[in-house]
């Protein structure tokens, strides 16, 4: 086990304090970089309350806004489709606060576009969709 699994840590959420090797916080390297530390339970309770209940509605209501199929190549379903920034408009990041920033807006058709997740990645490395490549 890594030093920082020995480190004592105080949960944000409750009076609990432990270690990662105790059990008590979960072992992710990536929240150990986060001044916000929760123990498992209240990690778990946040994760409810922020991701499971209230982002999945959100992100439909995003797709049905923007058209439910992929603008490149027609791709409909919903698990592979992405938001998309075209005409230098810049999507900082694919989560709830982004979208609801959008729905405030009314969902500004003009600057964004539906993607699935094949198109995004062509269109962000490549500069333009595979599927418009001309097979030789």
């Amino acid at each position: 086990m890594a030093s920082w699994d020995y480190e004592k840590w105080k949960c944000v959420d409750c009076p609990r304090i432990g270690t990662i090797a105790s059990g008590l916080f979960p072992k992710t390297k990536k929240r150990l970089v986060f001044y916000e530390r929760r123990c498992v339970d209240c990690d778990r309770q946040w994760k409810d309350r922020h991701f499971r209940r209230q982002m999945p509605n959100l992100r439909v209501e995003m797709l049905h806004a923007y058209g439910n199929i992929c603008n490149c190549c027609g791709e409909g379903n919903l698990w592979f489709l992405d938001l998309d920034h075209n005409g230098g408009v810049k999507v900082y990041r694919q989560s709830k606060p982004e979208w609801q920033r959008l729905k405030d807006l009314g969902w500004p058709k003009q600057g964004y576009q539906l993607l699935c997740t094949n198109c995004n990645f062509g269109k962000q490395k490549y500069g333009e969709c595979p599927h418009s490549w001309s097979v030789v």
